[in-house]
């Protein structure tokens, strides 16, 4: 017969792994793509990102496939459109982004091997506060009925924020 002591360990032992679940869980990435590129070139890796809890902020990318990933987004300067590196992207609570061409993406610098059609890249987003997240980017072209409806707003994040970058 077990007694309370240990039932009630084995209770809170059980509880504390059920709600342990790892910190990035409110972090969703799906329809994840990169374009694929001429070798000399840089990629560019686009997805839909949900943030199913608190605010966070994504302050990194990196990929074992790429020597340097980068978070970019466009902005119009002077009646031109510019592309800026960000050093930080605010994620408001219970919102979705989507990192497309001509808006935000991920650029991914000096790949390691070529990319071939269909295979795919690994990459893990940083977080301040859920930390690392993986992403698999598939290589090709995404297809134009595949884009599913989201939520976005551009307020989000502050594009003043990001000046000199």
């Amino acid at each position: 017969m077990i007694t309370k002591t240990l039932r009630s360990l084995i209770i809170f032992l059980t509880a504390s792994f059920l709600l342990s679940g790892p910190v990035h869980a409110e972090i969703v990435i799906k329809a994840g793509w990169v374009r694929a590129h001429l070798p000399d070139r840089p990629a560019a890796g686009y997805f839909e990102l949900s943030n199913h809890g608190e605010a966070d902020t994504l302050i990194a990318a990196k990929s074992p496939a790429f020597k340097t990933v980068e978070i970019h987004t466009h902005i119009m300067e002077d009646g031109v459109m510019r592309m800026r590196k960000l050093e930080r992207l605010d994620i408001s609570a219970h919102h979705s982004l989507q990192f497309k061409p001509h808006g935000l993406h991920l650029m991914l610098f000096d790949p390691i091997q070529p990319l071939n059609k269909g295979s795919n890249v690994e990459v893990t987003l940083v977080f301040e506060t859920a930390g690392e997240v993986p992403v698999t980017l598939q290589v090709g072209q995404r297809e134009k009925n595949s884009h599913t409806p989201h939520a976005h707003e551009h307020d989000t994040h502050n594009h003043n924020s990001h000046a000199g970058h």
